[in-house]
């Protein structure tokens, strides 16, 4: 049925506003009214904008009411780009919803729980003067409970992802200045329960600290007292607008939303003043002036943020020699020319030079956060852009770094030693351009990286990493599967699947685990249940050594043919011809596979020589031995070789 002009307007409205940048301005009133609104109108929302989105089932299950929140959070959510259908279990659901054998979570099969017990939960606490083994005796007692709820969920519910807020810190602390002194205090006993969690954290469970959140804004303001004896509501409506935000953020990166970079003005946003009307020495930078130190200050924490793996670029309306020359004559200066991955500094418009930065990094537009002191950029981008998250940056820079935290923006599930290294490898492949400009032939070019590549099973310290991998990676993706770390080391260990982890260097960098696949026996074939590689080795011939030795998993095993799939996505268009490129042929749907709705089969028979090339030197862990991998697998197609 078509959709009246009037409808049709009230629903462009609504997409205009469920954008991370204006829920974020609004108080909890303004956003609950919006989400009340926005109930009215979500099946025409959902029927116009829906197919952009990913799709989302979320079970919340919460020990107080938690309908409010429950109605920002989906705001938040839809401005994330996903598309949630939301479970609300009852009052006291944290237990109830889930250790009854036909709770109606089982039925709902939801993607994501979220778990948010209250303190009201806890029936009994230890006696005043107990020493710390009773107190430990007792967190040990409360944990339980959790962990067999975890339990349940992981058996139940294999492929769903747990978020568990841990407890937060009352308001009332009846020992007063006591209560950090000794072990038997509330307060400490919440904190060894928390810290019991964190320690017996499962691979699926991730933790949900509210608890800083409340310290953040003060607990006189996270609590309200007449609020809970009204509704029972844990979390005062004041913080919905938080709260929201930072559940959707922590959701949507495990769901594959993850930003990678940075992308900052320069102008008075680095720095005070303009550096191409002050000139050099006009800008304030200078820690004994207290602007020039909340700009100082500010660099400092970009830098922290750049150490933890976060890339950094400048987008700046400037000459570009100026722009330049202000880091060079600035030695005081905490960031330098080298911690930028990416330097757009011209007098192009700024959705312009974002792209180009997305485009030389090799990433979505969508991993971008931009970070302009001037509201007229900001807006361009978000109209222009509206993928690239746009942070409301505050007129005050002392106000800069809490701004930028508070947007919760580079929120990650896990952090890998190939994290820590990312800033430093984009800056080697400026060295590598430069190598490149020097060939006229590309396969010269490939030969001088000298590359090499470490195909082995997955191992226990890897998990982390190809966790992190399956769930970040989108452009080399063939079936957009994500998979926990519990769910890794199940299909590592079945003696009918293997997970396949990539470590990958060359003469500049050592990128540590940049590949995986998910590999599974089917009848007479091996089904490659997902293959992802990072974006920062595209076109060096990755992907044809990593088949190679699928291939020599395949002959191992006495299988046929080798059978993948392509789903497509808004981002892995990069992969829609990569089965043809090896060779495979299209398979119409047979006995032992199937396509998804929207995927493509492809197989590729092991009596035909695979369709590859590269100039890697590979190496096969076999059984704990070393075995090189020759280009043309038909010489050796007699050899057994296994990944185990």
């Amino acid at each position: 049925m078509p959709v009246a002009p009037a409808q049709a307007d009230r629903i462009a409205t609504f997409q205009q506003s469920l954008r991370i940048s204006k829920l974020r301005e609004m108080n909890s009133r303004e956003l609950l009214t919006l989400a009340s609104r926005f109930e009215r109108i979500e099946p025409e929302f959902v029927r116009a904008f829906g197919d952009r989105r990913k799709s989302l089932k979320l079970s919340i299950l919460a020990s107080l009411s938690a309908q409010h929140l429950c109605s920002s959070l989906k705001l938040f959510l839809y401005a994330e780009g996903l598309a949630p259908v939301i479970h609300l279990g009852g009052y006291d659901a944290v237990t109830s919803g889930t250790m009854q054998p036909n709770a109606d979570i089982w039925k709902f099969a939801p993607d994501v729980t979220l778990l948010v017990p209250s303190t009201e939960d806890i029936k009994t606490w230890p006696r005043m003067f107990a020493p710390a083994a009773e107190v430990e005796e007792w967190a040990r007692r409360q944990s339980e409970i959790y962990l067999a709820i975890w339990d349940v969920i992981a058996e139940k519910l294999p492929g769903c992802r747990v978020y568990h807020a841990l407890f937060v810190q009352p308001l009332e602390r009846p020992l007063g200045n006591l209560e950090r002194r000794y072990p038997f205090s509330r307060s400490n006993c919440l904190r060894a329960l928390n810290d019991r969690l964190v320690a017996q954290r499962p691979k699926h469970v991730h933790l949900v600290d509210l608890d800083a959140l409340a310290d953040l804004v003060g607990r006189q303001h996270w609590f309200d007292e007449t609020g809970y004896f009204l509704t029972k509501q844990p979390i005062s409506l004041r913080e919905l607008p938080l709260v929201g935000a930072y559940l959707a953020r922590l959701i949507a990166s495990g769901r594959g939303d993850v930003k990678k970079c940075l992308v900052l003005d320069l102008d008075n946003t680095l720095w005070g003043g303009v550096v191409g009307d002050d000139g050099v020495d006009g800008i304030r930078i200078d820690p004994s002036d207290p602007v020039g130190e909340a700009y100082v200050h500010f660099q400092k924490y970009l830098l922290a943020l750049k150490e933890r793996g976060v890339l950094l670029a400048v987008c700046s309306k400037n000459d570009d020699a100026i722009a330049r020359s202000a880091f060079v004559a600035k030695p005081e200066m905490p960031l330098k020319l080298s911690d930028f991955s990416a330097f757009q500094a011209n007098w192009d418009d700024k959705v312009t030079n974002i792209r180009r930065i997305a485009d030389g990094l090799n990433i979505g537009v969508d991993s971008l956060v931009f970070f302009d002191d001037n509201p007229a950029e900001r807006e361009i981008v978000n109209e222009y852009e509206p993928l690239v998250l746009t942070i409301n940056v505050p007129p005050d820079p002392a106000h800069y770094i809490r701004a930028l935290d508070l947007s919760f923006a580079f929120e990650w599930e896990q952090l890998t030693e190939e994290d820590i290294g990312r800033s430093e490898t984009y800056a080697r492949d400026r060295e590598r351009q430069q190598l490149e400009s020097q060939f006229t032939d590309y396969d010269d070019y490939l030969r001088s990286l000298q590359m090499k590549a470490w195909i082995e099973p997955v191992s226990n310290e890897g998990s982390v990493r190809i966790v992190q991998l399956f769930g970040k990676t989108n452009q080399f993706n063939t079936r957009t599967r994500r998979y926990s770390e519990s769910a890794i080391a199940r299909l590592g260990d079945a003696p009918d699947s293997c997970v396949i982890q990539v470590k990958f260097a060359d003469r500049f960098s050592n990128y540590g685990i940049v590949a995986s696949a998910v590999l599974n026996l089917r009848g007479n074939a091996v089904f490659i249940d997902n293959w992802v590689m990072s974006c920062r080795v595209f076109e060096r011939g990755l992907e044809n050594a990593m088949f190679e030795a699928m291939i020599c998993y395949a002959r191992e095993n006495s299988a046929e043919r080798i059978v993948g799939e392509f789903i497509p996505t808004a981002k892995n268009v990069y992969v829609k011809e990569l089965f043809e490129r090896l060779g495979f042929d299209p398979l119409v749907a047979d006995g032992d596979f199937r396509p998804e709705p929207d995927g493509t089969l492809y197989s590729l028979p092991l009596s035909r020589p695979p369709a590859t090339r590269h100039y890697i030197d590979t190496i096969m862990t076999l059984d704990g031995a070393e075995q090189a991998i020759k280009l043309d697998l038909s010489q050796h197609s007699e050899k057994k070789v296994r990944l185990s």
